[in-house]
Formats: C-alpha cells, sequence, structure tokens
C-alpha cells in the first residue's frame, strides 16, 4: 500500500542520513566535483553538474544512490539537479517505474531546494508494450515532480497528453530534445519527432546532445 511505502522509505531515509560512512562518500564526490570544475568559468561559460542514479538496479541500490545524489546536489553549488539515466525500455526500469518516482517524490520533499532533471518518455512502439508508453513523462512531471524532462519522445502516447503539455507550459517545465541521439538509438527523425507538439503547446525546450558514450 501506499501507507507501507512512504513509511519504507521514511524509514530507509534516516538509515542512509545517519550513515556516516554514506556522508564521508557524499563529501569525498562533492569535492570531487568542485575541484574538476575549478577554474573553468568565466564571463562566456559555465560548467554545471546533474547528479545522477541508474534505475537499473535493485530498488534499494537505487534509492540508496539517489538519497547520495540528493544531499550532493544539496551541498555544491555546482551540481544544479539530479537525473535517472540508463535505458528506460530495460525489464527493471519498466517494473520499477513508478517505484522509482514514488522514491524522487519523496525525496524531493526532504531536499526541495534540489531540482530534478529526468529522462522520461525515450521510448517508441515496438520496444515496450503500449501500455508502457503512456505514463512514463505524466509520472515524471506530476508525481516525482520534474523541472525539466529529457527526451519525452513518447508524448503523443500519454494518457491526457494534452492536460500534460499544457502543465509544462504553464509551469515553464523544459523539454530537452536530443535530435541526433532520438535519431539514432530510436529512429525517430525529421517530422516524426514530437518537437513540434511540444512548440504547439508552447513548452520551452532547449537542444540537447546525449552523452557522448551514447552518441559519439
Amino acid at each position: 500500500s501506499d501507507i507501507e511505502l512512504q513509511s519504507a522509505l521514511a524509514r530507509a531515509f534516516q538509515i542512509f542520513k545517519n550513515d556516516p560512512d554514506a556522508e564521508k562518500k557524499i563529501e569525498e564526490y562533492v569535492s570531487l566535483i568542485e575541484s574538476s570544475a575549478d577554474g573553468i568559468d568565466d564571463e562566456n561559460f559555465k560548467m554545471r553538474f546533474l547528479s545522477y542514479t541508474s534505475r537499473n538496479s535493485s530498488p534499494e541500490a537505487v534509492y540508496a544512490r539517489l538519497y547520495t545524489s540528493f544531499a550532493a546536489a544539496e551541498k555544491s553549488k555546482k551540481i544544479v539537479g539530479v537525473n535517472m539515466v540508463g535505458p528506460e525500455n530495460h525489464h527493471i526500469a519498466m517494473r520499477d517505474y513508478s517505484l522509482h518516482m514514488n522514491m524522487l517524490a519523496f525525496l524531493r520533499k526532504q531536499f526541495p531546494d534540489v531540482k530534478l532533471s529526468l529522462h522520461a518518455g525515450e521510448l517508441v512502439l515496438g520496444m515496450v508494450p503500449p501500455e508502457g508508453l503512456r505514463f512514463h513523462i505524466t509520472q515524471a512531471v506530476m508525481l516525482a515532480g520534474a523541472n525539466r524532462i529529457g527526451h519525452g519522445v513518447d508524448m503523443a502516447h500519454e494518457t491526457n497528453a494534452s492536460e500534460l503539455l499544457a502543465l509544462m507550459a504553464q509551469k515553464q517545465i523544459a523539454l530537452e530534445v536530443n535530435i541526433t541521439s532520438n535519431r539514432d538509438i530510436l529512429g525517430v527523425r525529421e517530422s516524426d519527432h514530437p518537437l513540434s507538439i511540444y512548440r504547439s503547446y508552447k513548452v520551452p525546450y532547449v537542444i540537447s546532445t546525449d552523452d557522448s558514450g551514447i552518441s559519439r
């Protein structure tokens, strides 16, 4: 039940928060980020980071890593938010998607100043069953409270897509558009890309690149 889930998330959160080893690792990670970014910023360019967690591990590991990601982002001005990475069509990602969104919703309440940028809807027909295309962006926005959405390719299949697009426009929840990646990985190109749908609803968007390990 939802009450049992919230209770379990709260108990685990207290364990993570009171773990000195976890705190030490978080401090080491923040120090690494700070030193890596040292001296890069100037009047024309700023380097900032997202801490991230793979969505394709056990629930316990995902939650622990999400906690450390949020905790690190709270400690460093160089870390501007949290993301989840990994193939969204992986069986674990599909099985646990709603659980992950509940984890994020809980942690957002504990770390209210930390932003959330979520890869969601990086899916097309044939990759997952049709029902898997209907709720990922919706839950990322409405349940997890994402400030930005990465990819968002399956928007046309989302239940109540019109209401969701209007909400994204109203709240200025930006879409990160990865044109080359979507073409190479998903086979979505030119007029098949849903960017025109987002534009018609005046959803803000930024043209982005996928990471170099994916799209060289």
